[in-house]
């Protein structure tokens, strides 16, 4: 969903030492999946992070959350 409603879409995902990341605008991807090497610093890292800007043709006011 947050996809659909996104400008921009970053995932990045690190599992078993690897990287993997895409990006998409208005839904499409930018570039194919990308793996590579986890930096050092994030060789036992394990997680997704989602980063993304609302698209503001969707949302037309500014909302604010937090836990």
């Amino acid at each position: 969903m947050v996809n659909a409603l996104s400008e921009q879409l970053e995932v990045t995902v690190w599992r078993n030492g690897v990287q993997t990341s895409q990006t998409f605008r208005q839904g499409a991807p930018v570039a194919p999946l990308q793996q590579q090497p986890a930096q050092p610093e994030d060789a036992g890292k394990r997680g997704t992070e989602l980063r993304f800007l609302f698209d503001k043709g969707i949302f037309s006011e500014k909302y604010e959350h937090f836990p």
